[in-house]
């Protein structure tokens, strides 16, 4: 009877050893030279990117999951982000909500039926024409109106992502119970701002103003009241957060 050690040599032959090896200089060498003409932080996105457009086409329940973890902490997390990649993560969630409907709607079209109807349809449509009547009637330039009026209705685009997706009932227990904990973490946080203050205040808003070339990203948000009288946890607003815990607290009265 063959050892362990015997099978294992077995089965890297030089043949095949030679081969593994050509694959990792080949991999190796391509590292380097992306690394060098992208630069590491570039790099590092396009790493981010294959893995998170394999998780959007593969796993999207994954990426639900994942998304709805990440907006509460969101305006707190670009604060890290370097100016190379802030750009890309600064709207690459946005995308992929984009891409989660596509990707739901496909597997609804992939399975020949019907998209499923939902109690905010109507509203939904009824939304749209009024903000883009808004739009024309207050002459609001285009571009700046399309892209305020994304960010409220990306939010609304999830929750049609998710309807279409159709995820099992397991998931949805164990997106709620995930959320739930943010809501914690968030309400624990928010009430040690309360007595901190100040240095909490200024770790955790988001004042510093972004642009990308002559385009300004984001304005940053300017602290206009005394430290410690509004909380606002890792949100960067206070009513965003009002907002967040309103509606799960919502959820769990039922």
């Amino acid at each position: 009877m063959r050892s362990p050690f015997e099978s294992i040599s077995g089965l890297l032959r030089p043949s095949d050893s030679r081969r593994l090896a050509v694959l990792f200089a080949l991999v190796t060498l391509l590292a380097i030279v992306s690394v060098l003409f992208l630069g590491p932080w570039k790099m590092l996105g396009v790493i981010a990117g294959l893995l998170i457009a394999w998780l959007l086409l593969f796993r999207p329940e994954a990426m639900v999951m994942a998304l709805a973890v990440y907006t509460p902490l969101e305006p707190f997390l670009l604060k890290f982000v370097p100016d190379e990649l802030y750009i890309f993560a600064r709207y690459l969630p946005e995308l992929l909500v984009y891409g989660l409907v596509a990707v739901a709607v496909l597997r609804v079209l992939s399975r020949c039926r019907e998209l499923t109807s939902t109690p905010i349809d109507l509203p939904f449509a009824f939304f749209l024409i009024v903000a883009l009547t808004s739009l024309v009637l207050n002459a609001v330039p285009w571009f700046s109106g399309l892209l305020g009026l994304r960010q409220i209705v990306r939010f609304m685009l999830m929750f049609f992502a998710v309807v279409y997706l159709e995820p099992e009932r397991k998931f949805v227990r164990r997106l709620v119970l995930v959320m739930f904990g943010v809501v914690v973490f968030e309400s624990v946080l928010g009430i040690v701002q309360s007595f901190v203050g100040a240095p909490l205040d200024e770790l955790l808003i988001p004042s510093e103003q972004r642009f990308y070339e002559s385009i300004q990203l984001t304005s940053g948000t300017e602290q206009t009241w005394s430290p410690g009288t509004r909380i606002f946890a890792t949100m960067g607003r206070y009513d965003q957060l009002g907002t967040f815990l309103s509606f799960f607290g919502l959820m769990a009265v039922g």
